[in-house]
């Protein structure tokens, strides 16, 4: 009976891979980066002789095309950019598009850490590695992409940086903790103050100094000390700035940390208003430090924000012996600044470049450019809703142009003129053609191209005739059988692709002048209604890496006149509103140079 139920042994069947050809080599893309602008930009390029060497010396392995040589087609790079998200990262950006177009095979990087170091991105990338079958290969850690259990160690691996970095973070805020609680110094100095090691630590075998105690600085103090008399008898920032600077007294510019006075200025660094409005309300002039007001975060698109704390978590040190000022000076300045501080909250002051997250609080910051030191052009005082002025002029004392500009008349003729252009039939007209031979020159190359199809298809139908020659005389074997296999597969491939370009019609129109018209009328409403710098990174791309030169002529007006020069891609407008960011439209460049009378 047990015989009888008893089933019959399975037999497996093994079948062997279709020969590839180990000819054909595998496109590698070399990547590198380093984080923070306190490295040496010679790290990407210690890197990439490293991954070429490597490369070179056939040291590394691929797991998805064993057996094939390497063939270096880009190096890119990004440097002074975190690795934990994508944004910002032009280098990985370059290499992630050649792998969508198929232009290459793998991603060589020295270890994992300089691919990404954060785990929130990490599945999305392991995802497209395997989407476009693509490898990423690290060659000091011997990570592979195409490994056994690759996600589960992709996502470890991204963990394992991501928790060293927190870890770092911890106990050096930890140490830094410590070292405020016991009264010393936390590295974080303020007019009027510095500090000085009051002992030597044996750090990596050498003798460093540490421990540093706040100390001081009695002429700063002075100065501090007639700041806060002369704003309690009612005079404002200004007018203290003023005096101060007919007087020639040095500004906290003018110093190092250490309050030793700086000799290489070629120009001598003013007293300002917003310097004097920081100094009246610096709680460290009546002893209490504070700190951990706020902290930054990463938001969800890769980027950071800093944002304020609850006052339950911030870090209060009160320390008698660095008071500077009294207490009934201190309330006196306070009352006077009490109605000032709500006056400035009602009127919603615009006066700032950057906003306390770092975002911009004018449309044009650093998208303008002086014309005598090619600097960025930012909001330099707050007077009247703000003033554009060279940064380099006001803020780092490095250049001559101290010519200022209202907002009202920089903003308003610039962002008038890209509408105008954008309202033009003639502009619409040129985009749309340009739009519409981008979309059919992509059809084209995804689908190989006729010419180039036939071409290898010719190439092809000789191998076959060649090998059923060789088969007919009596040469057979397995490897033949599977190149013959092989190549009846490519041929069946090459005539679907023209048979399917054959088909297409390159005369079809994708999209008209009337619709980017029509369109390109949202983008008003938009600037009407977005924020600063939501507009600021809009126009940053149609503006390119020059941006607009901001120009002072005499010769119409003895008084003089601003002018702004620049170059307008209006291909870019493509990509402000839903509905004309089509694949690759950012691509598409149409220029226009301008010219400009501002005011």
């Amino acid at each position: 009976m047990e015989n009888a139920l008893a089933r019959p042994p399975v037999k497996l069947i093994k079948y062997d891979d279709d020969v590839k050809d180990l000819s054909l080599k595998v496109r590698i893309i070399i990547y590198a980066r380093f984080s923070t602008d306190n490295q040496s930009s010679s790290s990407t390029e210690d890197q990439i002789r490293l991954i070429r060497r490597a490369a070179n010396l056939a040291q590394v392995k691929s797991i998805l095309f064993p057996g094939r040589d390497f063939e270096i087609v880009a190096e890119f790079k990004d440097e002074a950019v975190s690795g934990f998200g994508v944004v910002g990262r032009d280098g990985l950006d370059s290499a992630m598009n050649m792998i969508r177009a198929k232009q290459a095979d793998v991603i060589l990087v020295s270890d994992f850490k300089r691919f990404l170091r954060g785990m929130g991105i990490a599945l999305q990338l392991f995802d497209f590695l395997n989407e476009y079958g693509a490898e990423l290969l690290a060659i000091s850690d011997g990570f592979s992409s195409a490994q056994k259990n690759a996600r589960l160690m992709f996502m470890n691996k991204a963990y394992a940086s991501e928790e060293f970095l927190e870890s770092v973070s911890i106990d050096t805020q930890r140490g830094l903790n410590e070292r405020r609680y016991e009264g010393f110094s936390d590295g974080h100095l303020w007019f009027g103050v510095t500090s000085k090691p009051t002992r030597q630590t044996m750090i990596k075998g050498k003798l460093k100094d540490s421990h540093f105690e706040y100390v001081i600085l009695e002429n700063q103090a002075a100065v501090v000390r007639r700041i806060f008399k002369m704003s309690a008898d009612g005079l404002s920032q200004r007018e203290i700035a003023k005096i101060l600077n007919d007087e020639c007294v040095p500004c906290p510019a003018c110093y190092y940390k250490t309050g030793v006075m700086k000799e290489h200025l070629t120009e001598r660094p003013t007293w300002a208003d917003r310097t004097i409005y920081q100094i009246l309300n610096n709680k460290s002039y009546i002893g209490i430090i504070e700190r951990g007001k706020t902290k930054i975060i990463k938001k969800s698109d890769g980027t950071k924000q800093t944002i304020d704390m609850p006052k339950s978590n911030w870090i209060v040190i009160d320390s008698p012996n660095l008071k500077i000022i009294d207490q009934a000076l201190w309330d006196s300045v306070r009352e006077r600044f009490r109605d000032y501080n709500l006056r400035k909250l009602k009127s919603g002051s615009r006066g700032k470049p950057f906003r306390h997250d770092g975002q911009v609080n004018h449309i044009f910051t650093s998208l303008c450019s002086c014309e005598a030191c090619h600097g960025p052009f930012v909001v330099v005082t707050g007077h009247k809703g703000g003033y554009y002025g060279c940064r380099n002029a006001h803020r780092q004392k490095t250049c001559v142009n101290h010519k200022v500009i209202s907002w009202k008349k920089l903003e308003p003729p610039i962002l008038n003129y890209l509408v105008a252009q954008l309202n033009s039939d003639e502009v619409c007209k040129i985009l749309a053609q340009k739009y519409n031979e981008l979309r059919k020159s992509r059809i084209s190359m995804d689908i190989g191209g006729g010419e180039r199809a036939a071409e290898k298809l010719a190439d092809v139908e000789d191998s076959i005739a060649n090998i059923i020659k060789a088969i007919e005389q009596g040469v057979v074997s397995d490897a033949l059988i599977a190149k013959l296999k092989s190549l009846e597969e490519e041929r069946t491939a090459l005539k679907g692709k023209i048979e399917l370009l054959g088909s297409t019609d390159q005369k079809q129109i994708y999209i008209t002048p009337l619709v980017i018209k029509g369109r390109f009328q949202e983008i008003p409403e938009l600037l009407r209604t977005s924020q600063p710098f939501e507009i600021n990174k809009a126009l940053r791309p149609l503006l390119g890496k020059q941006g607009i030169k901001i120009l002072h002529r005499t010769s119409a007006d003895p008084k003089g006149e601003f002018w702004a020069e620049g170059s307008l891609n209006l291909g870019k407008a493509l990509t402000l509103v839903k509905g004309l960011g089509y694949g690759d439209s950012a691509s598409i460049k149409h220029e226009i140079p301008f010219s400009i009378r501002l005011g």
